[in-house]
């Protein structure tokens, strides 16, 4: 595989900045293109504007959550699959 093509696409979502930066340098590390928001609204605002192969967030997101956040992406995609 050529290691200037990224693997897929991550949306990582966490308010907690030092831990969005861990694992945007861990995906990295492994080949992945990877986008971070710090909000659901900021999620919301990356999803419109672009696809992504993984959206990871956290749970608790300041006044909203990664659930708000998944009721957004499956009304916009609902073939996606989600654990």
């Amino acid at each position: 595989m050529d290691p200037s093509t990224p693997q897929g696409r991550i949306l990582v979502v966490d308010d907690e900045v030092q831990t969005a930066h861990t694992i945007e340098h861990m995906a990295r590390h492994f080949g992945y293109d990877v986008v971070v928001a710090g909000s659901v609204e900021a999620a919301i605002q990356r999803f419109a504007e672009s696809s992504f192969d993984v959206v990871l967030t956290d749970v608790q997101l300041g006044r909203r959550n990664g659930f708000d956040l998944l009721r957004h992406i499956l009304q916009r995609a609902p073939r996606s699959r989600w654990c």
